[in-house]
C-alpha cells in the first residue's frame, strides 16, 4: 500500500539535529507516511542515523556529492510515493504536523 503522506527531508550535514528531527516524526499518531530522506553528500555519516531510527517508512538515498539544496528537494520529490507532500528539514520538529491527517 502506497502512503497517503510523504514526508520529504533532505539533508546535508545535520547529524547533530537529525535524531531529534526523526523522533518527532515518528512520535506523530498518524502512521500511514513515508520519509524520503536523501543525504546531499553529507560528510557526517546520517546514515548511521537512518538505520539506528530502524523503520521501514524512511526510504534512504544519497547524493554523492553536494549538489545543492534544490536539487536535493527535488530528489526527494521525484522519489515520493504519497498523495500528499510535507517538508520536514533535518533541523526541524514536528509539532501536531501529520496528527491533523
Amino acid at each position: 500500500m502506497n502512503p497517503l503522506v510523504s514526508v520529504l527531508m533532505p539533508c546535508y550535514n545535520s547529524a547533530r539535529t537529525l535524531p531529534m528531527a526523526l523522533a518527532s516524526l515518528k512520535a506523530q499518531t498518524y502512521e500511514n507516511w513515508e520519509c524520503v530522506f536523501v543525504d546531499d553528500g553529507s560528510t557526517d555519516r546520517p546514515e548511521d542515523i537512518i538505520a539506528a531510527a530502524d523503520d521501514p517508512r524512511i526510504r534512504y538515498f544519497r547524493l554523492e556529492r553536494n549538489m545543492g539544496r534544490g536539487v536535493a528537494q527535488q530528489v526527494t520529490l521525484d522519489r515520493a510515493r504519497g498523495q500528499f507532500i510535507a517538508m520536514l528539514d533535518a533541523s526541524d520538529t514536528v509539532r501536531a504536523g501529520l496528527d491533523a491527517c
